[in-house]
């Protein structure tokens, strides 16, 4: 006898990497125009840009950077994107993690 199907896991339940694969991989899904926002430490504030201004092979599988003369050389890790969004609607956000307020 099979296990019972458990079902298709909802965007936000995701891990961001396998999130971000999607996007790359999946022409239908792909084929949008993607936002990513972030908390910034240094700027205590979250931050956004289109996913295309992201360069997912960064100095490690932890983290990616930003192409731009103005962010050369910021580097973000995964664990600090809070949303990302598809067409300017929310497709997915970090579950249990509250940014701290913006001012």
């Amino acid at each position: 006898m099979h296990a019972p199907c458990r079902g298709t896991p909802s965007m936000s339940q995701l891990p961001i990497r396998r999130l971000l694969d999607r996007i790359r991989w999946d022409e239908s899904f792909g084929a949008a125009r993607f936002e990513i926002a972030w908390y910034d430490r240094a700027r205590c504030e979250r931050v956004s840009a289109p996913l295309e201004d992201m360069l997912p092979d960064g100095p490690s599988r932890f983290a990616f950077r930003l192409r731009g003369e103005e962010r050369a050389g910021i580097t973000i890790p995964y664990h600090r994107v809070r949303e990302v969004r598809r067409n300017g609607e929310v497709v997915w956000t970090r579950r249990g993690l509250e940014s701290p307020p913006e001012a």
